[in-house]
């Protein structure tokens, strides 16, 4: 037997009884669709006309959608995604757009409130669950009134 083989041998060995065998590979893990924001036209149609442009909302079914002059909206939705998905990507997209998060809970029920703040304006989001993996989001946004007296 040459050196080469009997190394080899060795080595095989030696893998098998430490059982460093490779494990087998992971079955994939289902990952929700990308939460995906709705662009100023859709806001504008199924939110209100006169929407805050700036302020982002994740595409979902709108359940309802009230004005309240040109100073405050409310709006309620149905996301296809989890609560913890939901909630995260409102942080992102929020504070990507320089809101402030002033306040964030959650609870055992897997419910999240958020508390942001920008210049006179206000919001606070709650995200719920909704049924297998989705989300009910309902939010309210003032400018020039805080949003958790109009609540």
């Amino acid at each position: 037997m040459s050196h080469r083989t009997a190394t080899a041998l060795a080595l095989a060995v030696a893998i098998a009884l430490c059982g460093c065998e490779r494990p087998a590979p992971a079955p994939p893990v289902a990952v929700p669709a990308e939460v995906i924001a709705m662009s100023i036209a859709q806001k504008q149609e199924l939110i209100a006309p006169n929407f805050q442009i700036e302020v982002p909302i994740p595409m979902g079914e709108v359940v309802r959608a009230e004005a309240q002059g040109d100073s405050a909206w409310d709006y309620e939705l149905i996301v296809a995604a989890p609560p913890t998905a939901i909630a995260s990507w409102y942080e992102k997209a929020f504070v990507g757009r320089e809101w402030v998060l002033e306040e964030r809970t959650s609870s055992a029920q897997g419910t999240y409130a958020l508390t942001f703040t920008k210049n006179r304006a206000q919001t606070r989001v709650t995200v719920a669950p909704e049924g297998g993996s989705n989300s009910r989001v309902k939010a309210v946004l003032g400018v020039g009134t805080p949003v958790l007296q109009m609540q």
